[in-house]
């Protein structure tokens, strides 16, 4: 009956797309039409009480009636078993979905580890073997509408990025998440998988699901953290296991040297662009305007260092063993990039300006 009535209401929630939806739906329908029953029951009985019982002249006197303990017992006994019963629907559910290990029991213990880091104002998910996808990415192709599902296509038409700027996974197949923020507090959730997970900085929060349905689904950030918390949202694909395969294929397919210095550019503006400017005005971190290459550059401890490959590299991986001075206090987060991608975001360090790669224009 829930199911039902939930199918001829569709605009209350998103289609069900995970195993945890319909319990989540059911137990929502419930407490839903519970809440409208009682809502009729009481409005309707105030009403009809109302006008039945409304004084009818002057001097007429409301009689003097203390309680009546059998309703007072029925009116606190059934909201209390209610309530219990919603509780532990909820909770059953609830206590699945956040334990870590209950992704084990699914399809004899098959599953895929996944990494999301939750920044302002975008997602990193990280997929076994070090690649990175951002949200901004997948936002930006479901705007342009430049996705297609096919490997070889895109690779012929040097468009090897759009297979990977969605986050994806296989149907029918669990998929455990580890989280984290870089800042501030964030809540990372799937409306069409009903999972929604706050993830705070220094602290490893877990949430796993498993897709039924494949399909387009969105995934967003359900906690103000900033001004531009409304863009931090992404789009989640899932594909039948041969399309995630291919998938998995498309991640190791190298950028020719002309598209890696556009890659590392891509890199800088979803992830460091908030702390690093290019024209040599100091943000949070310093300038990368004239610093590759740069001989002596002050550290906080008084010490000097050359700006070369090393430094650069040790400054993605390990930033706070080597400060800069005048950016003592800055903490800057670990990056989680492949070797690909660090290759990437240096060669666009070394040449924030231009693409060394590009022709010069005949004249």
């Amino acid at each position: 009956m829930l199911n039902n009535t939930l199918a001829m209401l569709p605009e209350l929630l998103p289609p069900e797309a995970s195993t945890f939806a319909k319990d989540t739906d059911s137990t929502f329908m419930f407490i839903t039409w519970v809440c409208i029953f009682f809502f009729v029951l009481i409005v309707g009985l105030m009403t009809y009480f109302v006008v039945k019982y409304k004084r009818k002249s002057e001097d007429e006197v409301t009689p003097n009636i203390s309680h009546n303990l059998f309703l007072e017992i029925i009116w606190s006994v059934v909201p209390i078993i209610l309530v219990l019963f919603m509780f532990y629907w909820g909770y059953v559910a609830y206590a699945k979905m956040m334990d870590p290990v209950a992704v084990l029991g699914e399809d004899g213990g098959e599953h895929i580890d996944l990494y999301v880091n939750g920044k302002q104002w975008s997602w990193d998910i990280t997929y076994p073997g070090g690649f990175t996808i951002n949200s901004k990415d997948s936002l930006k192709m479901k705007n342009e509408e430049e996705f297609t599902w096919s490997p070889k296509e895109l690779i012929s038409e040097g468009k090897e990025n759009n297979i990977t700027s969605y986050m994806t996974v296989p149907v029918n197949v669990p998929v455990r998440l580890s989280m984290t923020s870089n800042d501030v507090i964030h809540s990372f959730a799937v409306p069409a998988f009903r999972i929604k997970k706050d993830v705070i900085l220094n602290r490893n929060a877990i949430i796993w699901f498993k897709a039924t349905k494949p399909g387009l689904y969105i995934y967003t950030c359900n906690e103000m953290c900033g001004i531009d918390h409304g863009h931090m949202i992404g789009y989640l694909r899932v594909v039948e296991q041969d399309e995630y395969d291919k998938f998995m294929k498309a991640l190791d397919v190298p950028l020719p040297p002309e598209k890696q210095w556009a890659a590392g550019k891509k890199l800088y503006l979803n992830s460091c662009s908030a702390c690093h400017s290019l024209d040599g005005s100091p943000r949070v971190g310093p300038s990368w305007k004239g610093l590759y290459g740069k001989k002596g550059h002050k550290m906080v401890d008084g010490s000097t260092v050359d700006v070369d490959d090393d430094y650069i590299r040790e400054s993605i991986l390990n930033p706070n063993a080597k400060k800069a001075e005048g950016f003592g206090a800055a903490v800057m987060p670990i990056q989680k990039l492949n070797e690909k991608q660090l290759s990437y975001l240096m060669q666009f360090i070394k040449s924030p300006d231009k693409d060394p790669n590009t022709k010069p224009e005949n004249k």
